[in-house]
């Protein structure tokens, strides 16, 4: 059982440090795989002397299965000293088979016969052997009981304490809610349930969803990109450079984006101010930007990117971010520009070379995916539709034409160069998934 706890609290760790890596999605297998561990090491079976447990073969074979520790503390001693001491005893009655009274009884019979004998010299060779040696033995029975049960309350402890990791540590809890909030995304793009297709033209598709909120507007656009993720990945990166190729209709579009704080090159929170149609003041959007490697060929869904985007304030990762970062402050507020919601968005990046059976053997699937508030109630909700959808439409196409500077484009080259933590860091995940190898093929 030590054993197996020791491999629980490494793979825990090991789960913790992938999240930090943006490996959630194979950070909540390990998770979920520690939980199997704990939940088969129920309360009562720190409790039962039958060494059973609640499934786990590990806990049934093990001799330092965790069982009956109070009983083992307290009574458990005396049980095993009168057996040690019976081993240890060279003129002890021979006859295993008598009951436990009888052979209580020949102890107590011997223990006389040795008080009798009190006044021989200690070094005297007739004085009978035996009670030092059952004393011996009986000392090194009792040390070895207490270990025992030193060690079993011990494994006790780190299996309550994993327990309680598990439920309240904050960045398992954290990991969690983020592979939960990737998982919904995904089944959410894989599926045509409840979205209205309002446009096909250019190998793109453009969805939109009706809310129960009629303030909050949702999107879908998707579109297949014949470029590598590397491409795609750097113009999204490069933040800043957004408004000089992001769409723009009907007053609707972005002026200016940029990167307020980079908590991880993965975690950014940026700011993006929109325009939108006179006489209605500009929209400012805060935005935590979560990029999530779903790359692992353990990957039960599709091997992926997912970016996930909300705003800010309303995203937990970003309040415990915030909180850990020493003189992290917020930008100034603009004059009458008026703040934006998003409580959900993503960008999800799905390769061909590495997910056999796509529409394309080669290429990038990409999807995007928003639910916003733009803070417009004067402005008819389908006048708000109407810019959205347009705006949304070109997105994959302006990626595109976008996509191609990357390689061609003095600016870009010199920002891969100046930035290895997030480029080499992309570069070197693409080499470990083999999805580097098999664009090249």
């Amino acid at each position: 059982m030590e054993r197996a706890v020791e491999e629980a609290e490494r793979t825990l760790e090991e789960a913790v440090d992938l999240y930090r890596c943006d490996r959630c999605m194979r950070a909540r297998a390990l998770v979920d795989r520690v939980q199997d561990f704990v939940d088969t090491c129920p309360a009562f079976d720190v409790t039962r002397g039958d060494g059973s447990s609640g499934g786990s073969t590990t806990a049934q074979g093990d001799d330092d299965d965790v069982s009956n520790l109070d009983q083992n503390q307290q009574q458990g001693t005396a049980g095993e000293q009168g057996t040690a001491g019976e081993d240890g005893d060279a003129e002890a009655e021979p006859h295993q088979e008598h009951e436990q009274q009888e052979e209580l009884g020949h102890e107590q019979q011997q223990q006389q016969e040795h008080e009798q004998v009190g006044d021989v010299d200690d070094n005297d060779q007739h004085a009978p052997s035996s009670p030092p040696r059952r004393s011996s033995s009986v000392s090194s029975s009792s040390s070895s009981t207490s270990a025992r049960a030193s060690k079993k309350a011990d494994v006790a402890a780190r299996v309550a304490k994993l327990r309680h990791r598990l439920a309240q540590d904050d960045v398992v809890v954290m990991l969690r809610k983020y592979s939960d909030d990737v998982q919904q995304i995904r089944r959410t793009l894989a599926s045509e349930e409840g979205w209205t297709l309002q446009r096909s033209s250019g190998g793109t598709n453009t969805y939109y969803r009706h809310e129960r909120d009629a303030a909050m507007h949702t999107i879908r656009v998707e579109g297949w990109m014949d470029f590598p993720m590397f491409e795609i990945l750097s113009i999204l990166y490069e933040v800043d450079l957004h408004p000089q190729w992001m769409p723009s209709a009907l007053g609707f579009g972005i002026t200016e984006s940029n990167v307020v704080h980079e908590f991880s090159p993965t975690k950014l929170w940026v700011e993006f101010l929109n325009s939108i149609p006179w006489p209605f003041s500009n929209r400012n959007l805060s935005i935590f930007i979560n990029g999530v490697d779903c790359l692992d060929e353990s990957e039960a869904f599709r091997r992926q990117v997912v970016i996930l985007m909300r705003s800010a304030e309303a995203d937990p990762e970003f309040v415990r971010l915030k909180e850990e970062t020493q003189h992290l402050g917020s930008p100034p507020a603009r004059s009458g520009v008026v703040t934006a919601e998003m409580p959900m968005g993503a960008i999800v990046l799905t390769p061909a070379e590495v997910n056999p059976g796509m529409e394309q053997a080669t290429g990038t699937f990409v999807q995007l995916y928003a639910t916003l508030d733009p803070k417009v109630d004067a402005l008819p909700a389908c006048a708000v539709d109407l810019g959205l959808r347009k705006v949304a439409h070109f997105m994959i196409d302006c990626m595109r034409k976008q996509a191609v500077k990357v390689h061609n484009d003095p600016e870009y080259a010199r920002r891969i160069e100046a930035k290895p933590q997030f480029y080499g860091f992309i570069q070197r995940r693409m080499r470990e998934t083999g999805y580097d190898e098999a664009v090249k093929h």
